[in-house]
């Protein structure tokens, strides 16, 4: 029996959304920062 399509496109749609989540990351950490500096101006 061969294995069906559905895990590969499942691991796609993970690797995406892991990517998202860590841009999202990148963006929140570099938004932190930058308020930070402005409060401690």
């Amino acid at each position: 029996m061969k294995e069906p399509q559905a895990p590969r496109t499942f691991d796609k749609h993970l690797y995406r959304h892991r990517y998202l989540v860590e841009k999202r990351r990148q963006m929140m950490q570099a938004w932190a920062d930058y308020l930070f500096s402005v409060v401690a101006a």
